[in-house]
């Protein structure tokens, strides 16, 4: 599951970004960016990968799964917030390897 989530997150962090994520997105620090996060949503990071350009891409859910926020992180530290959404759902995913 973890990989199918960083190969999802790194759409996000290609060099085409620019063209998918309007010039309005917020941006600011990281760690003011997160404290809004959790103080407003109530999220948290579950997952956090770098992409090839050497930015951070994090996924960050409620506890209760209302609300969810993709965090773009430059090397600079600069913040963008890439997308938001509703209903964020695990996906139940099959135990793999031989069985005990």
């Amino acid at each position: 599951m973890k990989t199918l989530l960083f190969a999802i997150l790194a759409i996000f962090a290609t060099p085409a970004l620019a063209q998918i994520v309007p010039q309005q997105v917020p941006c600011g620090e990281r760690t003011a960016m997160l404290g809004h996060l959790a103080e407003k949503y109530g999220e948290t990071a579950i997952g956090i990968g770098l992409s090839e350009e050497g930015n951070a891409v994090e996924l960050l859910i409620s506890k209760d799964g209302k609300s969810w926020s993709i965090l773009l992180t430059s090397p600079d530290g600069k913040s963008c917030l890439v997308s938001s959404g509703a209903h964020w759902q695990r996906a139940k995913q099959a135990p793999t390897g031989t069985p005990l």
